[in-house]
């Protein structure tokens, strides 16, 4: 999942060109990353069914081809764990981190009154203290390391449900160039 700054292609099938770029340009990263937070359940459900129908459709076809099983068996583990485990820690994180920032800046905010109040107190006289920038990015935090690990991992999940969906294609197509006998070869 993306939940702000940068945000890299992610070997989604299909996603970010129908559904995510256009919020991405126009919403600010936080409202981003509570609307993907809202739309990976459904996407990762949505790839679960689809990869469960196909190995059904394989397994009622003529014969099984063990190659491809396996092949669509890894996608949905892939997509599974992506649904259930780090989809879930990955959007925890995101919004830990959005907590963890919005507390920085209320403390950013909180100085730089602190700091126009002394200045008031003394009458503008006396030692400058500099107020600390309004708009500076908050200190690196653990949680962004933490966060960027897990979207790495979600991301690296879907590209490789998005080879097997692939692979699973190329193999379909190979089977319907060739005579009906012969699909059972290909497995």
């Amino acid at each position: 999942m993306s939940g702000g700054g940068k945000r890299g292609k992610d070997g989604a099938i299909g996603r970010r060109a129908a559904v995510a770029d256009p919020p991405s340009a126009l919403l600010p990263p936080t409202a981003f990353g509570k609307l993907q937070a809202k739309l990976f359940p459904l996407y990762f459900s949505t790839l679960t069914a689809a990869s469960v129908v196909q190995l059904a459709t394989l397994a009622l076809g003529p014969g099984l081809a063990r190659a491809q099983a396996t092949t669509l068996g890894v996608g949905l583990a892939a997509t599974l764990a992506n649904l259930l485990i780090v989809e879930p820690a990955s959007t925890r994180s995101m919004f830990k981190r959005y907590a963890l920032e919005n507390e920085g800046a209320a403390l950013r905010d909180e100085a730089a009154v602190a700091a126009l109040v002394s200045r008031a107190r003394r009458g503008g006289g006396g030692r400058a203290v500099p107020a600390p920038a309004a708009d500076a990015p908050p200190p690196p935090l653990p949680q962004k390391k933490e966060f960027g690990k897990l979207h790495g991992l979600s991301s690296t999940l879907n590209l490789a449900s998005l080879v097997c969906a692939v692979s699973h294609g190329v193999w379909l197509a190979r089977a319907l160039a060739l005579p009906a006998g012969a699909l059972l070869a290909l497995g």
